[in-house]
């Protein structure tokens, strides 16, 4: 496997992909913003984020990988996206349950780390492609 460098991280493919998630962060935030009024905030956030996986997965499959959409790529996407998703969930929990943030904006900064490692994660494990 190739060494992972700045390079590989100022190339279309990641700016692609930071634009498939910044769409997936929009669907997370309508979604858990309009959940959050009818249900606690963290099963809102773990519910938007369902809603944002699945539209990230499309968009990455389709934009940046011509990859196929199998439910096989789906797992391995949705595994690609676990440490992100414990890591934002922590912040989520953190920020709102304990020190009681704004919502929306603890969602839109959430939804703004882990960039690189779920770049790499996505690219590598779920479509097979080494940095």
């Amino acid at each position: 496997m190739k060494e992972v460098t700045i390079k590989g991280f100022l190339s279309k493919d990641f700016a692609l992909f930071v634009l498939c998630g910044g769409i997936g962060t929009l669907t997370n935030v309508v979604c858990s913003s309009l959940l959050s009024s009818v249900l606690h905030p963290v099963l809102s956030y773990g519910l938007g984020y369902g809603a944002s996986l699945a539209v990230t997965y499309s968009l990455n499959a389709a934009w940046i990988f011509h990859h196929g959409r199998t439910w096989a790529s789906f797992g391995k996407f949705v595994i690609s996206y676990l440490p992100n998703f414990l890591i934002l969930f922590t912040f989520v929990s953190l920020f709102i349950g304990v020190f009681g943030w704004n919502r929306f904006v603890v969602y839109v900064l959430a939804g703004c780390l882990g960039l690189p490692l779920t770049f790499i994660l996505v690219k590598v494990f779920a479509f097979g492609r080494h940095p």
